[in-house]
């Protein structure tokens, strides 16, 4: 028996019901809906509501979307120190992106002293934990030393590890490494083909290198 399928609306109302009966998921989940207009008129004072319903409950998805929001002054005034609160408490209960977002945190920001030792710390926690785009930090403060000391060979092996989970930057970054002999043997085809998957998952700028480079012809 084919059902129909349920309108963004439809989902919205049905979900409204549980997070209003205190359920911190589905809080986030609208919160989400109010950020992005889906099932709801877009509105991100509401979005923002819903998040702090949901921190509140210790959902801490919820508090990395607080933590996200004040970094970037989306629906609420930049504030880099709330941005760091709500990092530093979904970091806490053991959430891996917000380790990898307090990380960067206190590698881009001024306001909060840049403290790269403890960003890199932080990406290695997330990356024991799994998440990829900490694997990609760590490969970059290894290139670029941050927190530790430059090491070409660590950065590609960083740059690798996340690539083959098709993290699209981290398949550009390896690229350049077998391009420029970066960490590793130089090899032109292995470099191509770094590229090429990069550029297949929205790296513009692998797509931008294939272009103007003869890496990207055959």
């Amino acid at each position: 028996m084919n059902e129909e399928k349920m309108t963004d609306e439809e989902i919205f109302a049905d979900a409204r019901v549980k997070a209003e009966a205190g359920d911190a998921g589905t809080q986030c989940f609208i919160g989400q809906c109010y950020f992005n207009g889906k099932g709801v008129k877009k509105d991100a004072s509401e979005g923002i509501k819903w998040y702090l319903k949901s921190a509140d409950g210790g959902f801490t998805p919820a508090m990395n979307n607080l933590g996200i929001c004040y970094a970037s002054g989306t629906g609420v005034k930049r504030d880099v120190f709330e941005a760091e609160k709500w990092y530093n408490k979904a970091a806490r209960l053991g959430d891996a992106i917000a380790m990898s977002n307090l990380g960067s945190l206190y590698l881009e920001e001024s306001e909060l002293g840049m403290d790269p030792e403890k960003a890199f710390g932080l990406f290695k926690k997330a990356a024991e934990m799994g998440l990829v785009q900490a694997w990609h930090n760590i490969g970059v403060c290894y290139d670029e030393g941050d927190g530790v000391e430059e090491n070409p060979v660590e950065a590609a092996k960083w740059f690798r590890k996340a690539a083959e989970k098709g993290f699209a930057h981290s398949e550009y970054n390896l690229g350049l490494c077998y391009r420029d002999g970066y960490g590793l043997k130089t090899d032109l085809n292995e470099a191509r083909k770094w590229l090429k998957k990069a550029a297949v998952h929205g790296c513009n700028e692998a797509q931008e290198l294939l272009k103007e480079d003869n890496l990207g012809k055959e």
